[in-house]
């Protein structure tokens, strides 16, 4: 036998491809890895037991046919991972998609729900202040405009009875110096009342967000039916396990693998408590007042009315313009300094690869796809050296081994 063919077929039998994907996986998952390769061996056993036997004197022809037969039971075996990683990666990919579809959808429900409620918030204040408005509001505003220096006086005589050590004025102010504009806006605007409200419009969205989650894992769950038909080694029925546990696979994903996945990273705070620290940075009043168009007219009612109008519709537009920057920018600390935008878009990496580990986990213990791959490299490896044998087998000058 020629030098080369013979130190092939030595390393065929000897499974030399496998040895260092093996010792690799046996400090990962010794039971798994164990099984996997008792398979190999046992799918192949007879025909390398056929050449060890007659070693000495097999004919090419003979040769040839049995390695032959080997490289068709290789590749039907190692169709079983082929499979599996075939089957994950699309998963995985569906997954992969569907977070960053969802997420955007997450952001857009806000939007959207956001754009109804404050023009509803506009057409109330709008409202109030047609019902409440008098003629003479105008002239109200003015007059409480300089109040501003009455309490600026106050709060400058304060500061220096401080000073000298006498506290006897309280942080009152002396005149009510809001203008109308400003007492609705503080009014409709509060705090305490629209954090509670885009609260909830935010918890509706992470809501849906989580119920749509669900049912994509669920429905994006592996199908075993194809892993199956390989239980037996390709239909031989062979007790020996390939390394997938099949039944263990199917009990987790049947008891809602999906929902002990979601419920185990909803945000740390509260979607009140967000809203109310994002909100926090732009009150309403310093908004208006940024926006310096507030104008006297003392022409007519219907002039005045009209600029007030005016002054609430912008202040409102700002106020809820501040607020979607804030969602995409704004760095919260109870987020650890994170926007909502990254916190949910590492949100959605999470799932993805926490299901994609959860779901390998169950059908296949500590091996994961990467380690699958090494398993069909090697196989691919085994196989060129059957190749070369069968080649070299081919154009050999000698008849008999």
């Amino acid at each position: 036998m020629e030098k080369e063919l013979e130190t092939n077929l030595i390393r065929i039998i000897e499974l030399d491809s496998f040895y260092d994907v093996f010792s690799k996986l046996r400090k990962i998952d010794s039971r798994k890895t164990e099984e996997i390769e008792n398979s190999l061996k046992q799918s192949i056993k007879d025909i390398h037991t056929t050449i060890e036997k007659s070693y000495n004197n097999i004919t090419p022809l003979k040769l040839k046919y049995l390695l032959y037969r080997e490289s068709v039971e290789l590749k039907a075996h190692a169709s079983s991972y082929l499979t599996y990683l075939e089957m994950m990666g699309r998963r995985e990919n569906a997954l992969w998609r569907f977070a960053f579809d969802l997420t955007e959808q997450f952001f857009d429900l806000i939007s959207d729900a956001l754009d109804k409620y404050f023009n509803a918030k506009l057409q109330v204040m709008l409202s109030e202040l047609e019902n409440s408005y008098q003629w003479y509001t105008g002239l109200q505003d003015s007059g409480k405009k300089s109040g501003c220096v009455i309490n600026y006086s106050k709060k400058l005589l304060k500061q220096g009875l401080n000073r000298i050590g006498v506290d006897v004025l309280d942080n009152k102010e002396i005149v009510d110096a809001k203008s109308v504009v400003e007492r609705i806006l503080d009014s409709h605007l509060d705090i305490n009342l629209v954090s509670k409200d885009i609260g909830n419009i935010l918890q509706k969205a992470y809501e849906r967000y989580r119920s749509r989650w669900e049912e994509e894992i669920k429905t994006q769950s592996p199908k075993l039916d194809r892993l199956r038909a390989f239980s037996s080694i390709c239909g031989r029925n062979l007790d020996i396990s390939i390394g997938f546990e099949l039944g263990l696979a199917e009990q987790t994903f049947a008891v809602g693998i999906s929902s002990a996945i979601v419920a185990s990273i909803g945000l740390a705070a509260g979607w009140h408590t967000l809203t109310y620290a994002m909100l926090s940075v732009f009150p309403p009043v310093a908004i208006f007042a940024a926006l310096a168009t507030v104008m006297v007219s003392l022409l007519t009612k219907k002039k005045a009315l009209e600029n007030r109008r005016k002054q609430i519709a912008e202040a409102l537009k700002q106020y809820h313009k501040h607020f979607l920057l804030q969602i995409e920018i704004g760095k919260i600390k109870e987020l650890k300094d994170k926007t909502i935008r990254k916190t949910m878009n590492e949100q959605s990496e999470h799932i993805v690869k926490k299901t994609i580990q959860q779901w390998t986990k169950a059908i296949s213990g500590n091996l994961g796809m990467q380690h699958y791959r090494m398993i069909v490299s090697a196989f691919e490896k085994h196989l060129n050296l059957i190749d070369q044998c069968i080649n070299e087998l081919s154009t050999a000058s000698f008849g008999i081994i």
